[in-house]
């Protein structure tokens, strides 16, 4: 791991993310220009709703690209469903609104969840955190991984 200053160049994720098991079609998404019938059936308007607040994240170009295959749905709806987990996602949102409370920024290059329901091995791809203030820090990492039981979620060893 390194601390150094932040940099806006990310290298390519090597695994799975969230929304993507295979990286060739997160590629596509981020080339997307907005479909032409989009604005037909109000579907910009759509988006922009979704994405209001968040434009540091780059979320529109997700919304323009079809996912490619029933595999590509299948995955996206069990992520999404272990992300809606009211526990889950209540710890995720204080975490993120702590953070952001103290003006530290995180990114990364990608998230890979892998061996549920018995056991979850988490991997943060190049996590890169920043702090702001008079004592402005950067750090920047290869990866993070986790494992954990969902039975033990207090207990998380990170490597």
């Amino acid at each position: 791991m390194v601390v150094t200053h932040a940099s806006t160049v990310r290298p390519p994720a090597t695994g799975p993310s969230i929304l993507f098991s295979d990286l060739g079609d997160r590629a596509n998404a981020d080339k997307r220009d907005e479909p032409d019938f989009f604005p037909d059936l109000h579907l910009d308007r759509v988006v922009e709703a979704i994405v209001n607040g968040r434009e540091e994240h780059d979320l529109t170009p997700f919304f323009h690209s079809p996912l490619p295959d029933v595999d590509a749905i299948n995955y996206r709806h069990e992520v999404f469903r272990d992300l809606d987990d009211p526990d889950v996602r209540g710890r995720v949102d204080d975490w993120i609104n702590g953070r952001r409370a103290e003006g530290i920024k995180v990114d990364y290059s990608a998230i890979a969840v892998t061996g549920y329901p018995l056991r979850w091995h988490v991997r943060v791809t190049y996590p890169n955190m920043a702090g702001a203030g008079p004592t402005a820090w950067t750090w920047q990492g290869y990866a993070v991984e986790a494992d954990l039981a969902p039975w033990k979620r207090r207990e998380v060893p990170l490597r």
